[in-house]
């Protein structure tokens, strides 16, 4: 197995807006994994507990060096600036899906109590829009097979977590190792939710934030 797997991994917490990619940093710093942010976007009435983002991370399609600072932390990426990240370095990705509805609603909710005016598109245009934007992105991760997914779905009377984990063996002894790594590695996908849930349940958050 590799390593740098474990030593330099990026978190990556992406979605549509409004999906619920700040809660999830919140889970994820409470579970222990640092956030990378700057702290420029301040807290307010539709994400009282902050929104967790960082300005460079806009600056993904020209320039990706900074990506060098997150190792070990958990990164906001919009949806869109996904396909951007560089090959070259180790992630494992966190997609938050909401239910397309529920996004187009606390979207415009959060415009009103801005005093801003959203795209002049009717909803179902919206939802084309949004749907082609996300086909690209599961395209972009269909095409990296080893890339660690873990998914938040939404689902009736709940959340629904799918982890997806992959790891290659390079020995001169893979004839023998296989073996060694399924006993191993398994169960991989339950330790990892379980470490995740066991230090989230330590600690209590302020509040309920409302997804961002």
């Amino acid at each position: 197995m590799e390593t740098t797997w474990f030593i330099a991994m990026i978190t990556v917490v992406t979605g549509l807006p409004r999906s619920g990619t700040s809660p999830a940093m919140q889970l994820l710093a409470a579970a222990g994994i640092p956030p990378f942010t700057d702290g420029q976007r301040l807290a307010d009435t539709s994400n009282p507990q902050g929104y967790y983002e960082a300005e460079i991370v806009k600056t993904l399609p020209q320039d990706s060096a900074w990506l060098a600072q997150a190792e070990g932390q958990a990164v906001k990426v919009i949806h869109l600036l996904l396909p951007h990240l560089p090959d070259n370095r180790e992630y494992r990705v966190l997609v938050m899906g909401r239910e397309l509805g529920a996004v187009l609603r606390s979207q415009r909710l959060m415009l009103e109590r801005l005093g801003q005016v959203g795209a002049a598109l009717p909803e179902a245009r919206l939802r084309q829009v949004y749907g082609a934007q996300l086909a690209q992105m599961e395209a972009w991760l269909a095409a990296r097979p080893r890339l660690p997914v873990l998914r938040q779905l939404p689902v009736a009377g709940g959340t629904r977590l799918t982890l997806r984990t992959n790891y290659r063996l390079a020995t001169r002894l893979n004839w023998y190792c296989i073996a060694w790594g399924r006993v191993l590695i398994g169960d991989f996908h339950r330790n990892v939710l379980h470490v995740i849930r066991d230090r989230s349940e330590r600690r209590v958050l302020a509040s309920a934030a409302p997804l961002a």
